[in-house]
């Protein structure tokens, strides 16, 4: 009985939380209405919640009758603690430092070097240790997890598989938490990007992610939960086969989608095509010069990833797909380019959207992991926040 009365406690715990951290600005009462608690409950709870500095007073609303008591409205306290989130790229890092609404505090990127094995933890270790300079000491709780994207199959905080880098080969959560007392949390990379368009852009429960780097994954939403299969290895669109016995991938098919229309996969064929070097801002200048090689490479692109777009939608049937992309953010005439070869009936209903969290999607979806799994909730309702 005991342990069903504070579970029972917990879950009112949960949903009062939400609704502070969902409404920004909201009364007792108003909290009371929409968890379907009563008032005393209610009560007990914020004051609870005020004791661990999560929840803060803001001051006097709008009375809701004329002349009747203002009440007092409350908020989330977002810098009672702060989250550190990676974007563990096979040729980069980004990282930011964010307060508990995924707000950014402090930002850094390295780029143009490979990570491996054998000098991962040095690299982020000490940015990390940069990071930290920038945490306030009046933080009540400090650094409450460290979430680092991964390019490839996470499995139970373990790197099952990863096509560009050899992360695979050693514990990195495990080797990363002797060094810092937190929770250490790894995800794959286009799963966070879907994570963060839930938490901070959109409010459907049935969405999809599709992240187009150096590889292609879709992170997927159902029913508001994040789908993510046997062994971590749902949404790998990328390794779903384009041609037959066509090109040779790392994750030892022929064909897959992202060969012919990952980020990597494009700047290479340009490089090979035009003898320039395989960056994206070379590129973009022959793009936006009207080179037809780079418009035919874009026209291809677009092409080859509507039949991935499709066959999500065939699958999952969601109610909106971000794609997020740098080359798309730069011609965001690609989505009603890709959206002329949606011809079929199912997906007719389908909104596309660049998603506007950008390159920092993954950084975002990280800080929503931590945030979450240090607040014990299960819905966190940021869209108002950022």
């Amino acid at each position: 009985m005991l342990v069903d009365k504070y579970m029972i406690r917990k879950q009112n715990e949960s949903m009062v939380l939400e609704q502070i951290i969902k409404h920004q600005r909201i009364s007792r009462a108003e909290v009371a209405k929409k968890t379907h608690l009563n008032k005393a409950t209610v009560s007990e709870i914020t004051a609870s919640l005020i004791d661990k500095e999560l929840v803060e007073e803001l001051g006097e609303g709008n009375s809701a009758k004329k002349g009747g008591r203002k009440p007092v409205l409350m908020g989330f306290n977002k810098q009672a603690g702060y989250t550190l989130n990676f974007d563990l790229g096979y040729n980069y890092v980004s990282s930011s430092l964010t307060y508990l609404d995924g707000s950014f505090v402090d930002t850094r990127k390295i780029k143009n070097f490979s990570v491996n094995r054998g000098n991962v933890l040095k690299i982020l270790t000490e940015i990390i240790n940069d990071h930290l300079t920038k945490c306030q000491d009046s933080s009540t709780y400090g650094i409450v997890g460290i979430t680092i994207a991964i390019h490839g199959i996470v499995e139970e905080n373990r790197i099952s598989f990863t096509p560009y880098y050899d992360l695979d080969q050693i514990d990195l959560a495990g080797e990363l938490g002797k060094l810092f007392n937190v929770p250490i949390m790894l995800e794959n990379e286009a799963n966070l990007t879907a994570i963060a368009e839930a938490t901070f852009s959109s409010r459907d429960f049935e969405i999809v992610s599709l992240s187009i780097y150096s590889g292609i994954g879709a992170g997927i939403i159902m029913n508001n939960q994040l789908h993510k299969g046997k062994a971590g290895k749902s949404g790998e669109v990328g390794h779903s086969t384009l041609f037959p016995k066509g090109r040779t991938c790392p994750c030892g098919n022929q064909g897959c989608l992202e060969q012919y229309c990952s980020e990597k996969a494009v700047l290479e064929e340009f490089s090979n095509k035009t003898g320039l070097e395989a960056d994206l801002d070379v590129f973009m200048t022959e793009y936006q010069n009207q080179q037809p090689i780079a418009l035919a490479i874009i026209a291809e692109m677009a092409f080859h990833l509507s039949i991935g777009v499709n066959n999500l939608i065939c699958h999952f049937s969601p109610e909106t797909i971000f794609l997020n992309s740098a080359i798309i953010r730069k011609i965001p005439d690609m989505l009603p380019l890709i959206a002329s070869h949606l011809t079929s009936s199912f997906n007719q209903d389908v909104e596309l959207v660049n998603s506007a969290l950008g390159a920092n999607a993954t950084l975002y979806g990280a800080a929503a992991l931590s945030i979450r799994q240090f607040l014990e909730i299960k819905s966190l309702d940021l869209t108002e926040a950022l």
